[in-house]
């Protein structure tokens, strides 16, 4: 490097660029582990169990939800054909 560098240029290069992993892995996201040239994930302690429960009750609601007009429509549908057989 050059010896005219500036310090804060010096500091740049000197630094390692932090990764998605790395934020994960301060998060408590992920855990890795380094071994040879490979470095390999696995979920993490705090990965999200607690959101992922509130996200899962949502979706069985929203789901009943916008299942519910198709079973109206079907159970429509069924008595128009059979109040048509009793005619």
């Amino acid at each position: 490097m050059r010896s005219g560098a500036s310090p804060a240029f010096r500091s740049l290069r000197e630094s390692r660029p932090v990764s998605i992993v790395d934020v994960l892995e301060q998060a408590g996201l992920v855990a890795t582990e380094k071994v040879r040239r490979v470095r390999n994930c696995r979920r993490g302690q705090g990965a999200l169990d607690e959101e992922w429960s509130w996200l899962e009750r949502y979706r069985r609601m929203w789901t009943a939800r916008f299942d519910a007009p198709g079973k109206v429509v079907e159970e429509l549908k069924r008595k128009e054909t059979d109040d048509g057989r009793k005619q």
